[in-house]
């Protein structure tokens, strides 16, 4: 070899060695900057590791416990894919100790039994009802028993705020669920008058309200909309409404989805001409039993990616307290746990000792560490089959879910899949930089004790991710940077 051509290979490798550390300084840099502009004060976690090598490339408060909001759910969601299954699903049913006779008459009881499907409808029950009317069945001799045995009390998680109990967002949960325990309503303000009435079902739900309509700025900062709702689903609102907001859409949560599920079945069975005798009243089904008719939710894959995407807290919940009934033969939050750790133990890296879990969907009780969600979402990776469930089940920017309005201007559809966490003063995202043709990166960034708008903590994690999409694009492997 010439020694021209020596040099030459000299001068291109202390050329690419010069450039990794410039790389590695310049991302390290560069996140500072962006954490000092935007949250000064705030306490602020973040990992960044290599995907294929687990080489962590930036680290800064990564043994901190935060409490990172809905990123909790990664934990939940590996959990249950793990040990349900991805193709697992809810079975919700009609069953009898007896078949339909040939005249329509069923001797005895008819059992309904819930079990706790996150994904089931009234429109699904409508079709389980139409399901018995086509198998001839027109006179229920007995009482219609609601089973709702599955999960047991408490049905809020110890995290739940007080305040938050009567929004969807902190729907009971219970085994009987249809339309995941919530109710839309529209709030109408028309010639100085507050109209709040339900989307659907009204004739459920009696509403009363003590609403004064007041200017936005003494809504934002004297008084709120506040909302109780009793047994029977009497649903009571007070406090202020903003004057000149002329239209909105609320959801809330239903106090008692027994209540609304007995509604709702004397409603059906009316219109699918089937006469009940006896009473709709709570039991437990037989073990010996035949089945009439037989709902199947979704795959757990999908009620999975619907649970991320749109992050929702009942999803979240019920699939919890369903791998405790699995698991630990207890349909409860605490069983639930015990299942998601000892799973977690089992499959993944995680240190579960610096892990603090105390529900599924994200409550303030839990506490996790950045390194931790590395940890799970690189053990994730490295096996084909729950890579490819969870790809399939993150949000990515440019698509439906929490990640719709993220990025805006990044064309970044199956380059990023990550999971948001929101609170009124913690922010948080984790998940993957990732393309088949380029260095796939994982990250976790969690915030807390943000003292401004949430805004703030998004835009900073935004800006972040953009710098990790264009340190993903380089060639060069980096080392350990801490700040």
């Amino acid at each position: 070899m010439s020694i021209l051509r020596v040099v030459g290979v000299f001068l291109m490798i202390a050329s690419m060695s010069c450039s990794a550390y410039a790389e590695k300084g310049d991302l390290s840099a560069q996140i500072k900057r962006i954490i000092n502009k935007h949250l000064p004060t705030a306490t602020v976690g973040i990992v960044v590791a290599d995907a294929n090598t687990g080489n962590v490339l930036y680290e800064f408060n990564a043994d901190k416990p935060l409490a990172p909001a809905s990123n909790t759910k990664l934990f939940l969601s590996a959990a249950a894919l793990y040990y349900l299954k991805p193709h697992y699903h809810y079975a919700t049913g009609f069953y009898a100790n007896h078949k339909i006779k040939k005249n329509g008459q069923l001797r005895g009881n008819l059992y309904l039994r819930f079990t706790g499907d996150p994904s089931l409808t009234v429109k699904d029950l409508d079709k389980l009802i139409d399901t018995l009317a086509k198998e001839g069945l027109k006179d229920i001799r007995g009482d219609l028993v609601i089973d709702g045995s599955r999960f047991r009390k408490p049905y809020y998680p110890s995290g739940n705020s007080f305040d938050d109990l009567h929004w969807y967002y902190s729907a009971p949960i219970t085994s009987i669920i249809l339309n995941e325990n919530s109710l839309d309503l529209k709030f109408r303000v028309h010639d100085r008058h507050l109209s709040i009435k339900p989307k659907k079902f009204a004739r459920y739900f009696p509403i009363s309200h003590r609403v004064e309509l007041v200017p936005r700025e003494k809504a934002l900062t004297e008084c709120n909309l506040n909302v109780e709702m009793n047994a029977k689903n009497h649903i009571d609102f007070y406090g202020c409404w903003p004057q000149l907001r002329h239209h909105a859409l609320e959801r809330v949560a239903i106090h008692n989805p027994f209540h609304f599920a007995k509604q709702v079945l004397r409603t059906k069975l009316a219109k699918h001409n089937i006469k009940l005798r006896g009473t709709i009243v709570l039991g437990q089904l037989p073990q010996h039993h035949k089945t009439l008719a037989v709902h199947y939710s979704p795959r757990l894959k999908d009620l999975v990616r619907h649970l991320l995407h749109d992050s929702d807290n009942l999803y979240a919940n019920s699939i919890l307290k369903t791998l405790g009934y699995e698991f630990c033969g207890r349909g409860t939050f605490k069983a639930g746990i015990k299942a998601v750790r000892q799973i977690l133990v089992e499959h993944t890296t995680v240190d579960l000792s610096a892990v603090k879990l105390s529900d599924g969907a994200g409550s303030r009780y839990n506490l996790i560490p950045p390194r931790q969600i590395i940890n799970l979402l690189a053990s994730i990776y490295s096996d084909p089959v729950m890579r490819r469930q969870m790809l399939y089940a993150l949000p990515s920017p440019g698509e439906k879910g929490s990640l719709s309005e993220r990025l805006p201007g990044f064309h970044l559809r199956h380059q990023l899949y990550a999971k948001t966490g929101t609170m009124h003063d913690m922010s948080a995202l984790s998940g993957y930089v990732y393309s088949s043709e380029r260095k796939p990166l994982i990250f976790a960034i969690v915030i807390n004790n943000v003292l401004g708008k949430i805004d703030i903590a998004k835009r900073a994690e935004d800006r972040i991710c953009r710098l990790l999409i264009h340190i993903s694009t380089m060639p060069n492997s980096f080392n350990s940077v801490k700040r």
